[in-house]
């Protein structure tokens, strides 16, 4: 019986450890909940009541940060679920008049970006911006030049932003 006294002590002990630990990164670093594979955005969500962040942020387009748009770029601004996809498909085409051989369309993130995306939290549009030009996909090639081709007469952005 003392045994289990003692088992039960300890083990009330390390849990109020844990619900120290976990307070702690709660109110001075959310964000490294996201660091845990599988359950983070559980443990962000559960403690504080904390709403899981925004994935889609309209920073790109507030007064100031455009000047990465260019006076000839297509902003597909679709409502979702409505053929987005389909739309920039299309788009692509037209620009590249129909040659996939020259210019194929490998995926409609890395063709058509969706600029407002953020992919892993705590990012912002600064972040975004930075990846959208540096990225070095696996096989070498540059992202930017999938999607700012030179030979390109526009350049085509997703988008969910209201008008």
């Amino acid at each position: 019986m003392a045994s289990m006294l003692k088992v039960l002590k300890n083990a009330s002990k390390a849990i109020a450890i844990l619900a120290i630990l976990l307070g702690s990164v709660a109110k001075y670093a959310p964000n490294l909940f996201f660091k845990v594979p599988e359950i983070g955005f559980i443990l962000y969500a559960m403690t504080g009541g904390k709403p899981i962040p925004p994935f889609i942020v309209n920073d790109p387009y507030l007064p100031g940060n455009t000047d990465w748009l260019k006076p000839k770029d297509v902003i597909v601004s679709v409502a979702a679920k409505s053929g987005t996809t389909w739309m920039l498909f299309c788009a692509h085409q037209i620009r590249v008049k129909g040659n996939d051989e020259k210019y194929p369309y490998v995926d409609v993130n890395i063709a058509t970006p969706w600029p407002e995306l953020i992919q892993t939290p705590g990012e912002g549009w600064d972040v975004v911006r930075e990846k959208m030009n540096t990225t070095i996909l696996e096989d070498g090639t540059k992202f930017k030049d999938l999607w700012d081709h030179p030979d390109y007469p526009f350049r085509v952005f997703k988008s969910h932003e209201h008008a």
